[in-house]
């Protein structure tokens, strides 16, 4: 009798509280010993998804703002359209080689702790892409050099044979007379008018004082590449996450959903960035000229600095979720198991580059990002040169115009599979 009841009992085990406490870590919400009863309301797949749509919109913000002031920026810190692509493209260098990095680590940790600190990459690179501001200030607002100042007025630009400097005060142009250095005949010009040909090309040409700022180059560039950071992992690790922890019949649902409300974003970002660009780079100060002045130079930085603060704030709540939700469809702690066992993430490989319709659809998506990634990219510039619109009505017009097909689109997509579920 004895030995039938021990042979039970090994063969069905009683499990420990240690098991249960390893679950309870593997599904409650919380960090380390805190897990109030209260915060494991919000351990569903619903309020992941209004959290991760939050954090999608808000991120999706910073690329139409990058787009939309990139001509701003070439005007204020003097490089060129071949400098601003290498500067559009970091994003996509960080992307490439952190994807494979975060695809392997992400079956190993907490996958919504690694969605929080890569948007706190990014939420850090907002506010490293505004730093030239604060180091180098606001533009100049007239051009000058030890004989003659060249001043904008209704009826192009006239001339002064005193010495000058711009002085702000009170939201007024003022000028302090200076003694000229006969040993200094190296002009400064920071902008240039189009009105007077003759004296741009005798003054504003690349051999007479229009320098690149370098520096705020490099910030701008590392700035776009920490970018990437924060978008691959949003993708990488994020949708695999929701879509592991819901029915695969919801699965395209959950996906079209987050990816429409996410395109309020671009929308929301070229609106933020035309809001911005109507101040001057310094808000406080009333520079006494309009939108359309070749001199003037929106506040650009500003927008950065809200994206961040508000991306900041919303990732907050991702670094209390759990490894696994509960009544996931897919068990992340049996997952882990599985990818730490020897050639776990080789064999994963090998079946993705033999699945054809994984790999058609990801010839797919090169060359539809290569159609569109420029003309994303150079919309809004090419709206402002063209058509002769400022920086901020270009940027108005792009963001009302270019999101509303696309959400349309993608929540019909996603309707129209999980009604139909068609199959290979």
């Amino acid at each position: 009798m004895s030995k039938s009841i021990d042979s039970s009992i090994t063969k069905n085990p009683v499990p420990t509280n240690d098991d249960d406490d390893d679950d309870d870590d593997l599904t409650s919400c919380g960090i380390g010993s805190w897990r109030p009863k209260w915060l494991q309301n919000f351990s569903s797949p619903l309020f992941f998804l209004i959290n991760l749509s939050l954090v999608g919109i808000i991120q999706s913000m910073n690329g139409p703002i990058f787009f939309s002031t990139m001509s701003t920026l070439e005007k204020r810190y003097s490089f060129d359209s071949k400098i601003s692509g290498i500067i559009l493209i970091a994003d996509n260098i960080s992307q490439f080689i952190i994807s494979p990095i975060a695809g392997y680590i992400a079956v190993r940790y907490n996958r919504a702790r690694l969605i929080a600190f890569s948007e706190m990459f990014l939420a850090f690179s907002c506010f490293l892409t505004a730093m030239p501001y604060f180091i180098y200030g606001p533009a100049d607002l007239f051009q000058h050099n030890n004989n003659m100042t060249m001043v904008a007025n209704d009826n192009g630009w006239s001339s002064s044979n005193i010495s000058t400097t711009p002085i702000i005060t009170g939201g007024r142009s003022m000028f302090q007379n200076l003694n000229p250095n006969p040993n200094n005949n190296r002009n400064t010009y920071q902008m240039c008018s189009d009105n007077n040909a003759e004296m741009n090309e005798m003054n504003c040409s690349d051999n007479h004082g229009h320098h690149t700022k370098w520096l705020a180059v490099v910030i701008l560039f590392f700035g776009s590449f920490f970018r990437g950071i924060g978008f691959t992992c949003f993708f990488v690790i994020g949708f695999p996450y929701l879509d592991d922890n819901v029915g695969k019949k919801n699965s395209p649902m959950y996906m079209s959903i987050i990816q429409a409300i996410r395109l309020v974003g671009p929308a929301s970002g070229y609106l933020l960035s035309s809001f911005c660009l109507r101040f001057y780079e310094n808000p406080l100060v009333n520079s006494g000229m309009t939108r359309k002045d070749p001199r003037f130079v929106g506040a650009w930085w500003l927008a950065f600095c809200i994206v961040g603060t508000l991306l900041f704030i919303v990732t907050l709540p991702l670094f209390l979720f759990p490894a696994q939700l509960k009544n996931a469809s897919v068990n992340a702690d049996i997952m882990k198991k599985k990818m730490k066992a020897a050639g776990g993430s080789i064999q994963a490989f090998k079946r993705l580059i033999t699945n054809p319709l994984v790999m058609l659809y990801l010839a797919g998506s090169i060359f539809r990002y290569i159609g569109i990634g420029g003309y994303i990219m150079l919309k809004t510039k090419y709206i402002e040169s063209q058509y002769r619109q400022s920086s901020s009505s270009a940027s108005f017009i792009t963001g009302t115009t270019s999101i509303m097909p696309m959400a349309i689109g993608i929540m019909i997509g996603g309707a129209i599979i999980s009604l139909f579920r068609p199959s290979t």
